[in-house]
């Protein structure tokens, strides 16, 4: 009785443990941040294809061997591909190659941040199956990267990709890539362009160019510089011409205002200014209109001046005059 006692609960705990082993291996979990699909053949053995049902994080009983499950992380990935060794993710250069419009060859360092869209992940394992998400990045997101980037590198120039166009360069990149990415079920998060490589002759152009730049802008700076300096010396002569005009017209003034005291008589004005020019020194010869020259008076007494006639009245000069002598 005792053995047979025995006999049954060995069996009962062998039962048990089965049961348990059985039962812990169809329960299966999807962590937190981690979106999961499941792959139902059961139900899929009249269209010859699995219902892919997507499930998120928590626990799951599946049914082996006519079910499995998927599991993809939620998080932000990277895809770096550029010529250092020491920063991408695959041996070697593997910075994207293209080529500009002209046909050049130019080499570009990429970064792209993408993640799965977890309503759409069955689609996504559907295209395709079995991969986890470093065979994704691998087969798919680099892929379609480097055809955006080739596609894009075709509208410009290497000057441009590589000098003042870069970032319009990375916009279209990135216009070309998004919705690429969106029809394969990938949301592309960002995308960073980072060194671009030339040949040493395609450098040398860059450097030409701009040195080139450097010299038109120097000349146009020169330029603007001679034409401010024009302006300002016609300012300056149209200043002196104002000048001028100014003395001209107060001395002509002046002129007006002797003649009205002469009676306006220029002979009178002529006599006028010979006095007011006059040093004080008697002249020594006299020369006529005909050439003539007559020896006069050397000097005169101290204080003693021509006397005024009726012909040539006393004026009174700008300059000071001596006083006549009394008689």
């Amino acid at each position: 009785m005792y053995n047979k006692n025995y006999t049954v609960l060995v069996i009962v705990v062998v039962v048990a443990m089965v049961v348990a082993v059985l039962g812990f291996s169809f329960v299966r979990r999807v962590p937190p941040g981690n979106v999961g699909v499941l792959i139902d053949w059961g139900e899929g053995t009249v269209s010859d294809e699995p219902v892919i049902t997507p499930v998120m994080p928590g626990r799951f009983i599946i049914i082996k061997p006519l079910q499995s499950l998927a599991m993809y992380p939620m998080s932000l990935q990277s895809l770096i591909m550029v010529r250092s060794e020491d920063e991408g993710q695959v041996t070697g250069d593997d910075s994207v190659d293209c080529k500009d419009m002209a046909g050049i060859q130019v080499n570009v360092d990429i970064t792209v941040l993408w993640k799965v869209i977890p309503d759409d992940i069955g689609q996504l394992y559907l295209n395709y199956p079995n991969r986890d998400i470093r065979q994704i990045s691998d087969e798919l997101v680099r892929r379609i990267s480097r055809q955006a980037v080739a596609d894009a590198c075709g509208q410009y120039g290497f000057i441009d990709i590589a000098g003042v166009k870069r970032i319009e360069f990375s916009l279209k990149v990135a216009e070309l890539l998004q919705p690429a990415l969106a029809s394969n079920f990938i949301n592309m998060s960002d995308i960073s362009v980072g060194e671009v490589y030339l040949l040493p002759e395609q450098q040398q152009a860059i450097t030409n160019k701009s040195i080139a730049e450097q010299q038109a802008l120097q000349a146009q700076f020169l330029l603007q510089q001679r034409q401010a300096e024009a302006e300002a010396a016609i300012a300056q002569a149209e200043g002196q011409k104002q000048v001028k005009i100014l003395q001209a017209q107060g001395q002509a003034e002046a002129i007006r205002v002797v003649m009205e005291q002469l009676g306006g008589r220029t002979d009178y004005y002529i006599r006028y200014i010979s006095i007011d020019k006059w040093n004080g020194v008697v002249p020594y010869v006299l020369v006529t209109s005909d050439g003539q020259e007559f020896p006069l008076i050397t000097s005169l007494p101290d204080g003693i001046i021509p006397v005024p006639t009726s012909d040539y009245p006393t004026v009174t000069p700008t300059s000071p005059v001596p006083p006549t002598a009394t008689p």
